[in-house]
């Protein structure tokens, strides 16, 4: 990766706003510091993006079958609803 300061220049922010993102990066496991040396892509980047974004989907997915069961439990209703209305109309009064 550019130096800090080349990526201060770049982006047209502080050394030090660099550095917090930097250190932001390096916490989520997608960048590694080595001393002396810079900031290097991490070799984990894969699962460091995976892992959250399969935890979002498992979450979504589990929001959607209790949407998909409350709908059911409607169509149920509705449909006891229709037939109770059609039994009433069908029996002499």
């Amino acid at each position: 990766m550019p130096s800090i300061r080349a990526l201060a220049q770049r982006f047209a922010v502080s050394a030090q706003t660099i550095q917090s993102a930097l250190s932001v990066l390096e916490e989520e496991g997608l960048i590694r510091s080595a001393s002396t040396r810079g900031y290097f892509v991490s070799d984990d980047v894969a699962s460091a993006i995976e892992k959250p974004a399969a935890q979002d989907l498992a979450g979504e997915l589990e929001a959607v079958r209790a949407e998909l069961r409350r709908l059911t439990e409607r169509v149920e209703q509705l449909e006891g609803a229709v037939r109770n209305g059609a039994s009433r109309k069908s029996s002499p009064s």
